[in-house]
């Protein structure tokens, strides 16, 4: 996966109380994805919404990322929580 500074300079900070995703993660393998709506530096995770197991608002990490074969959606143009394709929650 291909996470160059420029593009994780774009986020927002980890908990800011944005539900616009700027990041879109997923991996075919398991049927996962993750969209990016901040991101910590300091501690190398995202915060944003999960679709996998449980459907959920969360942390994950680059390291989780690339443990589940993940890829960046480079296609991906940032959007509202609200627009996601799936049914996320967004209040």
């Amino acid at each position: 996966m291909k996470l160059t500074k420029e593009l994780l300079a774009k986020l927002p900070r980890q908990y800011t109380q944005t539900k616009i995703a700027y990041l879109h993660f997923y991996s075919p393998s398991i049927g996962w994805n993750w969209w990016a709506t901040g991101f910590s530096k300091k501690y190398q995770e995202f915060y944003g919404y999960v679709k996998g197991i449980e459907n959920e608002w969360g942390s994950f990490s680059i390291e989780q990322l690339n443990e589940f074969g993940a890829f960046l959606d480079e296609a991906f143009v940032a959007m509202p929580a609200k627009e996601f394709p799936i049914s996320a929650p967004y209040c």
